[in-house]
C-alpha cells in the first residue's frame, strides 16, 4: 500500500469529479469568474489541510507462551473459549487481579494501557465475572462499570452478556446486571395497559433489551396481556422499578447517573452498607478525566466507597488508560500513572500495577534516522502525521515521507541478509463530504460573481486568516445554486416584499432546490428570490428587480432615477422563481386538484436549478477505484473468474440500512459499467473490421437472388462499390456497415461473455434486492402500483396470503383467532379484495397457515364469494390424511360458496398410491353437489419446497429464528428425530413418504454448503461423515433455514390421470433459486406438449393448449385472456408442434426447451428465437380491471 499515492489519486478522483459537475462550460467572464473560485477552493473542501491523518500500528500483540497458555485461561474458568491462547498481558492482568495481594494481603489493582484491539475489555471483565460467579450475593451489587460515553456501555452488553451466558452454563450462578443511565425506563407498563403512554413505554423497553412485546390470549374470550419475547439481553434488568427491588450484581452507569444515585431517596435500596457487597469498580478510559472532572471522579468514588461500607483497599480497581508522556522514561512515567490512578480510587500506590503489553515486532524496531518515529508508533495508540514529521509541509509530501521510511526499514534489514520483521501500518484518512452547499453573500462580489463561503456561518463573518468565526452584523449566508438551463451561478432568498427584508431559504443535502410555487402565490408578502449579478442597465426577464442593499439584510429596489448605480455590477433579483439570466421558470408547480402523469413530468423540467452539494456514497463511488488499485489481486480457488480481480471495497455508515443501500448502488453500478462496456468494445470491433468491397457484394447478390426486382434499388449502390475513386467506395462500405446490434445479439454477446455467469450468480444471490425499485410499499394498491412502475415482463395478478393475513390480525400465535380478530380477518380480506386481488391463497403445511382452522378459512373465503374470487390451496396434508385433507377444503367451499383450486395436486408416498380412486371420487361428488373444483399439476414425480418442511410444524413456532435456535439445541433435536420417526395426526411426513434418499438439496445461501446442493440428505451424511438426520438439521441451521429441496413422491401413471381430468390446468410450480431448481421451472409447459400429448399421446394438443390458456383463465376469471380472438389481449405463445420438448433433468434442470420460437406478450414480441428482446411489456392483472 503506497499511502501518500492513495491519498493523491483519492483527491484528484473526486477534484475532476467536482470539477465536471460544478464547473462546466464558461460563457461569459461571470461564470469565469466562479469557475476560477470554485476550481481554487474544490480541493480544500474536500480534503481540507487541517485534516490530518493519523498513524496506527497494527501488529498484533505477543500472546502467553504455550506453557502458560492453559494455566493461563484456568485462571478464568471456562470464560476463555477461543480456540488461540490470550495475550500475555492478559494473562498478567487476570494472575494480578485474582492471585496476586501485596505484603499486608490486599487486593491488587490494575490499569491497562495497551492499544486498540489489544483485548482490553477481557483484561478485566473476565476475572470480574468469574470472581462473582463463586462469590455472588443475591440481591447485591458487587461490580461498577463506570463509562465516559453512554456509548461505550452500549458497546459493552452484547460482550457481557456471553461471559455472563458462559459462567452460568459453567457455574449455575445466574449474575444479572443493568445498564443504568438516561435511556433505563422508570417501570414497566401493567400487561393489560393498552393506552398510548404505554405502548410508547414498551416500544422503548423493546429497544433497550432488543425484545417484542406480543399480546398473548390465553382464552380467545378475554382481553389477554402484552409479554416480551425474546429478549436479547437475558441477564440485564431493564427497568429502574426493578432494578431497586432487585438489585443486579454489576451496574454498568456513568459518573452523572451513580451521582444521583446516592442522591435520591428512590435508589437508597441499591445499596445496603451492612452488606459491604462492593468487590470491584472497573474505569474506562481513565485518562478522560482531567483537572476538575479527575477531582470529581475522586470525590465520587470516596462518597461511593463510603456508602458501601468499605474500604478502597479492599476493593479490585481494574482500569484502562492511555499512557502518559512519550515513553522517553518509562519508569517515570508508570510512576505518574499510578499515583494517578491512586488519587482517584484512594489505593496505595503499592496496590496499582501498569499493565501494558508488547506487540511483535516492538523489539526489532530499526535503528538510525526513523528508530524515533518507529518508537512513537509503537508506543500510542494512534499518532497524528503532525507529531511524527512537525515540519511544515502539506499532508501529501508528510504521507510521502511515511511511505520512504517504511521502504527503507524494508531494504535496511533485505541489505543486512536479515528476515523483514512485521511491521502493519495502518493510516486513517480524513475526507469531508461535500454536501453542506456553497454560501455568498450579496453585498460582497467582484468580476461579476459573488464571493464564496464554504461554510453556512450565519450571522458571523469568517475571517480568512484566522480561520475562526467573528460575531458582526452581517448580510446572511446564502446558498449558491446555477441553472442548468444557462449555466449561470445565482444565490435563492425568501423576501418579504413588504419591508423588503430577506433571509436564508430553509434547505437540505439534496442536490436540487425544491422550489414550491405555491408557496410563491400571488398572496404570500414572503416570495422566493433567484439573485444574480448584471453590470447591464436594463437585465431583460420578467419580473427581474434592479436592488441596492441595505444594513440589516434589506433590499431597496431601484427606480429609473438611480440609474447611475447600474452602471457597473450590481445586484438583480427575480422573486417568481424565475432565474434572473434566462428567465426559466425554476420552481415546482403544484396543483392541489389534479397531479397527472405528465404534469409531474413537466415539474421535473421545471425544477432545474442545482445546487453545490454530493452525498457520501456518491464521493464513496468516485474514490473506490483508486482504492481497489492499490490492492493486491485475489485469485479464484477453483481457476473460475474472480470479479474485480479479487478486489474489495467495503463502505459503511453509522446505519446498516444505508450501508446496504450505498453497497447496493456501488455493486449494480460496476454491472451497468460491465454491460455497457462488453456493448461498446463488440461495436468498436465492428466498426474497426469494417465490411470488405467483396463481402458487400455478396451479400448484394444474395439480396437480388432472393428478390430480382431489387436489382434497381441496388444498382446504384453496385455503381458506388465498382467507382475508380477509394473514397466513394469506402463511403459506400460505411454506410453498408451496421452501426447498432440487436436485442438478440446483444443477448447472444451478454451470454458469451465469461464475466456473465459470474455477475449472474452475484445477481441471483441478491434475490431481487435493487435500488432500481422501490420497496417501501405500505399498502397492496400501492404495492401493485410499484410493480407497475417496474415493467414486469410477464403478467402478473396478486392472491390476498391468509399467512400475512393471519400476522397482521393476531401474529404468530399458534392458536385459534378470537372473535375480534376473526372480524380483522374479514376486514383484511375485503380490503385486499377491493385493492383487487384476484382472491385467497393458503399453504396449510407452512407456518403460521398451519395454525389455522376451517372456520377462519370459511369466513375469509366468504369475502372472496362475494367477488366472484378463487380460493387457492396447498391442502393440509397430500399424503396419509389427503382424504381428510380434501373433505375440508371441500366443507370450504360449500359453506362459503367460493370457487376452490388446489395447487399442484397429487398424492404423495407408496403407502398412499393406492388413494388416488377415492381421491377421485370426491372431486366427482363435490362437483355434482354444485361446488366449483379445479387444480393445477406440473408433469412430474417430484415436488420441490423449502427443505425446512421436513421439521414438525411445532419446530417453527414463532418464526425462523426460533427455528434455527431450536435446531441448536441438542435435546431438541432428539424430539425431532423423534417425531420424524414416528410421525405426528394429521402432519405429511416428507421423511416417511419421501425418505432421505429421495429428499435432494436444491439451494443454499452460502458458499460454505455450496458443495451439498444436488446431493440426497444420505449421500450430504455421508460426505459429512455424520447420519442423515444431524447432516439435515446441520445443514438447516447453518443455513438458517434457507435451503431448497426436490422430493420424491409419486408415479407417471397418476401424472397422467391426474392430467387427463378436466380440472386440471398446467403449472410450473417453479422457485427461481440459486442452485439446482426443479426443472419444472424451466419444462413444465414444454414437457406436456413434446412428452404426454405428442410422444405418448395422453392429451390432444388442442386439450393441452387450453390446459395452458384457456382453462387457467376459466378459473381466474379472465374475460380477456385465454383464447385468440379479437378484441383479447395478445398473450401467445408460437411453438413448433413436431419438436417442442423439455431438456431439463434433475441433475442439470437450468435448460430452455427446444422448439418455442415467439413468446408475444400483451401483443409485443418479448421472445425471439430464444433471445429476449428486451420488451417488458407485461401488465399488473387486477380483479375487475
Amino acid at each position: 500500500m503506497n499511502f501518500s499515492e492513495l491519498y493523491n489519486n483519492n483527491r484528484k478522483a473526486v477534484e475532476r469529479a467536482l470539477i465536471a459537475m460544478w464547473c462546466g462550460e464558461s460563457n461569459n467572464d461571470s461564470q469565469r469568474s466562479y469557475i476560477k473560485q470554485m476550481k481554487a477552493l474544490i480541493g480544500d473542501l474536500f480534503a481540507p489541510k487541517n485534516a490530518v491523518p493519523v498513524v496506527q500500528c497494527m501488529n498484533s500483540y505477543i500472546p502467553v507462551s504455550s506453557e502458560k497458555a492453559e494455566k493461563a485461561k484456568a485462571l478464568v474458568g471456562k470464560l476463555w473459549n477461543f480456540p488461540y491462547a490470550p495475550y500475555e498481558h492478559q494473562y498478567k492482568c487476570w494472575d494480578m487481579l485474582l492471585n496476586q495481594r501485596t505484603a499486608d494481603n490486599k487486593p491488587k489493582s490494575i490499569v491497562v494501557t495497551t492499544g486498540t484491539g489489544s483485548g482490553k475489555t477481557e483484561c478485566f471483565m473476565m476475572p470480574l465475572i468469574h470472581d462473582l460467579s463463586l462469590n455472588a450475593l443475591p440481591g447485591e451489587i458487587q461490580a461498577l462499570f463506570l463509562y465516559p460515553l453512554n456509548a461505550l456501555m452500549e458497546d459493552q452488553k452484547e460482550r457481557l452478556e456471553e461471559l455472563l451466558s458462559t459462567a452460568e452454563a459453567t457455574t449455575g450462578t445466574h449474575l444479572t446486571y443493568t445498564v443504568y443511565n438516561s435511556d433505563l425506563p422508570e417501570l414497566e407498563p401493567k400487561n393489560t395497559d393498552k393506552s398510548e403512554d404505554a405502548e410508547r413505554l414498551r416500544k422503548r423497553i423493546e429497544q433497550v433489551t432488543g425484545g417484542k412485546y406480543e399480546l398473548v390470549k390465553p382464552d380467545p374470550n378475554k382481553e389477554g396481556y402484552y409479554e416480551l419475547k425474546n429478549v436479547k439481553f437475558p441477564h440485564m434488568i431493564y427497568t429502574r422499578k426493578d432494578v431497586r427491588n432487585n438489585p443486579p450484581h454489576i451496574v454498568l452507569t456513568n459518573p452523572t447517573m451513580l451521582e444521583y444515585i446516592l442522591l435520591r431517596g428512590a435508589d437508597s435500596k441499591l445499596i445496603v452498607a451492612s452488606k459491604q457487597s462492593l468487590r470491584w469498580v472497573a474505569i474506562d478510559e481513565t485518562h478522560s478525566y482531567t483537572g476538575a472532572g479527575a477531582a470529581e471522579l475522586a470525590m465520587l468514588l470516596r462518597r461511593v466507597l463510603l456508602a458501601f461500607k468499605v474500604d478502597a483497599q479492599d476493593v479490585r480497581f481494574a482500569t484502562s488508560s492511555a499512557t502518559f508522556g512519550n515513553g522517553e522514561d518509562k519508569g517515570k512515567e508508570e510512576s505518574e500513572l499510578k499515583e494517578f490512578i491512586a488519587g482517584i480510587t484512594g489505593l496505595r500506590i503499592d496496590q496499582v500495577e501498569v499493565v501494558d503489553g508488547t506487540r511483535t515486532g516492538e523489539t526489532e524496531i530499526p535503528q538510525g534516522e526513523d528508530e524515533e518515529r518507529w518508537r512513537k508508533i509503537f508506543k500510542a495508540d494512534y499518532i497524528t502525521l503532525e507529531e511524527l514529521y512537525p515540519q511544515e509541509a502539506s499532508i501529501s509530501e508528510k504521507l510521502r515521507w511515511l511511505d520512504e521510511m517504511c521502504q527503507r526499514e524494508e531494504e535496511q534489514y533485505k541489505v543486512a541478509g536479515k528476515k523483514v520483521p512485521d511491521m502493519k501500518l495502518k493510516v486513517h484518512y480524513f475526507y469531508r463530504v461535500p454536501n453542506n452547499g456553497l454560501f455568498v453573500r450579496l453585498n460582497e462580489f467582484t468580476d461579476g460573481s459573488f464571493k464564496i463561503y464554504t461554510e453556512n456561518a450565519v450571522g458571523k463573518k469568517i475571517d480568512e486568516k484566522e480561520k475562526s468565526t467573528v460575531p458582526v452584523e452581517e448580510p446572511p449566508l446564502l446558498e449558491l445554486g446555477r441553472c442548468k438551463h444557462c449555466g449561470e451561478y445565482v444565490a435563492l432568498a425568501m423576501v418579504n416584499i413588504e419591508n423588503w427584508t430577506y433571509e436564508p431559504i430553509a434547505t437540505d443535502d439534496s442536490d436540487m432546490f425544491d422550489l414550491d410555487i405555491a408557496e410563491n402565490d400571488d398572496n404570500s408578502i414572503k416570495k422566493y428570490a433567484i439573485f444574480g449579478l448584471s453590470n447591464k442597465k436594463n437585465m431583460r426577464g420578467d419580473n427581474n428587480v434592479k436592488f441596492r442593499l441595505l444594513p440589516g439584510a434589506k433590499l431597496q429596489p431601484l427606480t429609473p432615477a438611480d440609474e447611475k448605480e447600474t452602471e457597473g455590477w450590481h445586484v438583480v433579483g427575480n422573486t417568481q422563481c424565475r432565474c434572473p439570466y434566462c428567465n426559466t421558470n425554476q420552481g415546482k408547480k403544484h396543483h392541489q386538484d389534479k397531479d397527472t402523469e405528465g404534469e409531474a413530468n413537466n415539474n421535473m423540467e421545471d425544477n432545474r436549478l442545482q445546487k453545490f452539494r454530493l452525498s457520501a456514497d456518491f464521493i464513496s463511488r468516485i474514490m473506490a477505484p483508486s482504492i481497489l488499485e492499490q490492492l493486491e489481486k485475489g485469485q479464484s480457488k477453483t481457476n473460475g473468474i474472480v470479479l474485480h480481480d479479487g478486489q474489495q471495497y467495503i463502505s459503511f455508515v453509522d446505519s446498516r440500512q444505508a450501508a446496504a443501500k450505498a453497497t447496493l448502488k456501488q455493486n449494480l453500478e460496476q454491472e451497468r459499467m460491465w454491460f455497457y462496456s462488453t456493448i461498446y468494445h463488440e461495436l468498436c470491433r465492428q466498426k474497426a473490421n469494417g465490411m470488405t468491397k467483396e463481402a458487400a457484394m455478396t451479400q448484394i447478390m444474395a439480396a437480388v437472388q432472393t428478390d430480382p426486382m431489387s436489382m434497381l434499388k441496388y444498382a446504384p449502390v453496385m455503381q458506388n462499390l465498382q467507382s475508380a475513386n477509394p473514397n466513394v467506395v469506402q463511403k459506400q462500405l460505411d454506410e453498408m456497415s451496421c452501426n447498432y446490434m440487436t436485442w438478440s445479439e446483444i443477448a447472444e454477446l451478454i451470454k458469451n461473455d465469461p464475466y456473465c455467469p459470474v455477475f449472474a450468480s452475484v445477481f441471483v444471490k441478491r434475490s431481487g434486492d435493487s435500488d432500481e425499485i422501490d420497496w417501501t410499499f405500505e399498502t397492496t394498491d400501492n404495492y401493485l402500483k410499484m410493480i407497475e412502475a417496474a415493467h414486469p415482463g410477464l403478467n402478473e395478478m396478486y392472491l390476498v396470503p391468509h399467512g400475512n393475513i393471519r400476522m397482521e390480525a393476531m401474529g404468530l400465535d399458534n392458536r385459534l383467532p378470537t372473535e375480534e380478530e376473526l372480524e380483522a380477518m374479514r376486514r383484511i380480506t375485503r380490503r385486499e379484495m377491493e385493492a383487487g386481488a384476484m382472491g385467497l391463497s393458503t399453504g396449510l403445511i407452512y407456518i403460521p397457515c398451519a395454525y389455522g382452522e376451517s372456520r377462519e378459512l370459511i369466513e375469509m373465503c366468504k369475502v372472496v364469494a362475494e367477488y366472484d374470487g378463487v380460493f387457492v390451496i396447498h391442502q393440509r396434508s397430500e399424503a396419509d390424511t389427503i382424504l381428510d385433507s380434501m373433505r375440508e377444503v371441500i366443507e370450504i367451499g360449500r359453506q362459503s360458496g367460493v370457487k376452490v383450486h388446489w395447487s399442484h395436486f397429487k398424492v404423495c408416498g407408496k403407502q398412499n398410491w393406492d388413494k388416488i380412486d377415492a381421491v377421485l371420487a370426491l372431486l366427482d361428488e363435490a362437483k355434482a353437489e354444485g361446488i366449483t373444483v379445479s387444480f393445477d399439476q406440473y408433469p412430474y414425480v417430484a415436488g420441490s419446497t423449502v427443505m425446512g418442511a421436513i421439521l414438525p410444524p411445532w419446530v417453527h413456532d414463532g418464526g425462523t429464528d426460533k427455528a434455527v435456535a431450536r435446531l441448536a439445541d441438542p435435546e431438541l433435536r432428539k424430539k425431532m428425530v423423534h417425531d420424524m420417526e414416528n410421525g405426528i395426526p394429521g402432519w405429511d411426513n416428507f421423511v416417511d413418504f419421501a425418505g432421505f434418499e429421495n429428499i435432494y438439496v436444491t439451494s443454499v445461501k452460502t458458499e460454505e454448503n455450496a458443495d451439498a446442493v444436488g446431493l440426497s440428505i444420505v449421500e450430504l451424511a455421508k460426505k459429512r461423515g455424520t447420519d442423515p438426520y444431524t447432516a439435515a438439521f446441520d445443514l438447516l441451521l447453518q443455513e438458517e433455514n434457507a435451503v431448497g429441496m426436490v422430493d420424491f413422491y409419486g408415479t407417471e401413471e397418476h401424472v397422467r390421470r391426474f392430467m387427463r381430468r378436466p380440472e386440471m390446468n398446467v403449472c410450473t410450480d417453479g422457485l427461481l433459486c440459486p442452485g439446482k431448481p426443479h426443472p419444472r421451472l424451466y419444462g413444465s409447459f414444454a414437457r406436456v406438449l413434446g412428452r404426454y400429448a405428442r410422444k405418448e399421446g395422453v392429451l390432444t394438443l388442442e386439450e393441452a393448449v387450453r390446459k395452458m390458456t384457456g382453462k387457467a383463465a376459466q378459473v381466474l376469471s379472465l374475460k380477456d385472456r385465454g383464447l385468440i380472438r379479437e378484441g383479447m389481449h395478445a398473450d401467445i405463445t408460437v411453438f413448433d408442434a413436431a419438436t417442442i420438448l423439455d431438456k431439463g433433468t434433475f441433475t442439470d434442470p437450468i435448460q430452455f426447451p427446444d422448439g418455442i420460437a415467439y413468446v408475444i406478450v400483451n401483443g409485443e414480441v418479448a421472445i425471439d428465437h430464444g433471445a429476449h428482446t428486451g420488451a417488458l411489456n407485461g401488465r399488473v392483472i387486477r380483479r375487475g380491471r
